[in-house]
């Protein structure tokens, strides 16, 4: 099997295992292994890790992180991640460090807006 394959199919697995960890009320799990998949680079799981942040889950509320994790989603072609990007950016929320950083944000589709 294509090696490339066969992490996208890892990735889709632990995102699985995470999805049913995070119906469980098991945030710990459900970190880990969203954490697992978006470094695989499943974007869904990038996406699904920026909420357990944004909301704390796990504990504390870390919106950088969070804004992070909807930008990586987002630049790997995510629509909920970019919505959420948008909203971040608009609103002001999640991302007033990262924005002032000139961390690159992507429409959905993942074409700077100066192509």
């Amino acid at each position: 099997m294509n090696k490339e394959i066969e992490i996208q199919k890892k990735a889709e697995e632990l995102l699985n295992i995470g999805a049913q960890a995070y119906r469980e009320s098991d945030y710990d799990k459900a970190e880990k292994c969203y954490r697992q998949s978006a470094d695989l680079g499943h974007p869904q799981a990038a996406c699904n890790l920026g909420y357990i942040y944004a909301y704390g889950r796990t504990g504390n509320r870390d919106p950088e992180n969070a804004f992070y994790c909807f930008n990586l989603a987002s630049i790997n072609g995510n629509a909920n991640a970019s919505y959420k990007v948008g909203g971040c950016l608009l609103l002001g929320k999640f991302c007033s460090k990262a924005a002032a950083a000139g961390i690159p944000v992507l429409p959905a589709g993942g074409i700077p807006a100066s192509i």
